[in-house]
């Protein structure tokens, strides 16, 4: 299963673009995809998820779960 991380921890953009992008449509208690998100609305949303990302990964957030022992 191809990762859109590279093996030295940095984005495979590519990846990422190829993912489908789309708005959502509440139906019922549930989100569906309600069709094709605008580029802005992408571009947005890839842009934020490379900053939590890259934030997670300097803050090392998955080692601190013995401080709260």
């Amino acid at each position: 299963m191809p990762s859109a991380l590279d093996e030295f921890g940095g984005f495979d953009m590519g990846l990422l673009w190829r993912n489908k992008f789309c708005t959502g449509v509440k139906r019922g208690s549930e989100y569906r995809c309600g069709g094709e998100a605008d580029e802005n609305a992408v571009n947005k949303a890839v842009e934020l998820l490379i900053e939590a990302v890259n934030r997670i990964q300097r803050w090392r957030v998955w080692d601190h779960g013995e401080l709260r022992k």
